[in-house]
């Protein structure tokens, strides 16, 4: 018999996405699924309409909490969570038909711990790509921490809801409440545990992007959420010991790489003041002199950078 999957999903405010959201996960053909719709104290129609389709669907158990952020309502769908899968969708977002059927049967052919897929990301119409021979891929052990900061870097750490997970990963792990980037600060962890993580190149989750989404603000671009989630992985990887370093090294880098473009994007003085007590803390294990150079000056850099076409 096919194992239960558990869907989490973290609802608030989402009565325009809403239905699109829950059809699209209840209309699947992978069956057996329990889906823990938590509402986070949302003050329009999206707490009733998850008891309307809970009426509808025992599948769905539907948990009412008051408003406390996005980490804490998923750490609520975790503790409710009674599947040997977990996965996590996005209440304004929309997964095929076929997600869980082709993520199940990717796992459980490779006889992997995660299995993850692409996805496309949308702001008005859904435009859904066949795909006849997508390529796969698998990591084991070392080498999915190694690919954190790669080609494949955003799928595998940047995103938390394109994957399908042994529920056992999540054994004993909370996301951070108050924290933006929660998705980044858990996922290592995870990843660490995994023995097996498998991957297709179908787009089969799709990602709506509001337009006044976080990840395009000022402020945001200039904020140290993302900061602070480096600075927990590395005080996270150097506690592992000396077969982390590689880790630790890599994290390095992308912190001083995750300034300058964001840096780039505001020309935000405090930015550039953070990179300059980053390097002077990691230039002994991060190799470049293009790092050298953005420490005294980032136009210089950025020059450089426009006439190498790199």
């Amino acid at each position: 018999m096919n194992k239960k999957i558990s869907v989490i999903i973290p609802v608030y405010n989402a009565e325009k996405y809403l239905k699109r959201c829950i059809e699209s996960v209840i209309n699947q053909t992978y069956k057996n699924l329990e889906i823990i719709m938590v509402d986070d104290g949302s003050k329009d129609n999206s707490g009733s309409m998850c008891d309307e389709y809970a009426a509808k669907d025992n599948r769905i158990k539907v948990i009412h909490k008051q408003n406390s952020g996005v980490s804490d309502t998923r750490n609520t769908g975790l503790d409710n969570v009674t599947g040997d899968m977990i996965a996590f969708v996005d209440s304004d977002d929309y997964i095929v038909s076929d997600f869980f059927e082709k993520l199940y049967s990717l796992k459980g052919k490779e006889n992997a711990h995660i299995a993850m897929c692409n996805f496309s990301r949308f702001s008005k119409d859904i435009v859904k790509e066949e795909q006849t021979n997508p390529e796969i891929k698998s990591w084991t052990g070392r080498d999915i921490l190694n690919n954190i900061y790669g080609v494949y870097g955003n799928l595998f750490s940047g995103v938390l809801w394109n994957k399908l997970y042994d529920a056992c990963l999540f054994d004993g792990l909370k996301f951070p409440v108050n924290l933006r980037n929660e998705d980044e600060f858990m996922l290592p962890k995870v990843l660490d545990r995994a023995g097996k993580l498998v991957y297709t190149s179908e787009k089969l989750y799709f990602y709506f992007e509001n337009d006044n989404s976080i990840t395009t603000d000022n402020k945001y671009l200039s904020s140290d959420y993302i900061y602070r989630v480096f600075d927990e992985r590395m005080e996270y990887f150097s506690k592992k010991g000396s077969n982390y370093d590689s880790i630790v090294k890599a994290t390095k880098k992308a912190y001083l790489d995750r300034i300058i473009i964001r840096y780039k994007k505001t020309a935000d003085r405090k930015l550039f003041d953070m990179y300059k007590v980053k390097y002077k803390e990691f230039k002994s294990g991060v190799n470049g002199i293009g790092y050298s150079i953005f420490a005294v000056s980032p136009g210089f850099y950025f020059f450089l950078v426009k006439i190498m076409g790199k």
